[in-house]
């Protein structure tokens, strides 16, 4: 088991037993495209694949914030979130 440098916080990005979905909303949250990530997916590294995948298509600013499991890109005016959400778009349970 990794050590986590501040106790407590745990790394959003670990592989899971559950299905995950990499999700880019655009800037008012609707679905631009959604992948279905199947259980035990290195999570990360499908995180990263979408961040160069989109640096090659030449959108900028595509940085992962540390412990974060998304990132905001830009081009031409356009601002996307793209993020590892736990629910498929518009099934989360309302609280």
């Amino acid at each position: 088991m990794t050590r986590s440098r501040h106790k407590g916080v745990a790394d959003p990005l670990v592989p899971v037993a559950e299905r995950r979905w990499l999700v880019v909303r655009d800037a008012c949250r609707r679905v631009v495209d959604c992948t279905e990530l199947e259980p035990w997916t290195d999570l990360r590294a499908a995180l990263n694949a979408e961040r160069d995948r989109r640096l090659a298509q030449g959108w900028g600013g595509c940085e992962i914030p540390v412990r974060c499991a998304f990132f905001f890109c830009e081009r031409i005016g356009e601002r996307l979130f793209v993020g590892i959400e736990g629910y498929l778009p518009g099934t989360q349970p309302v609280r």
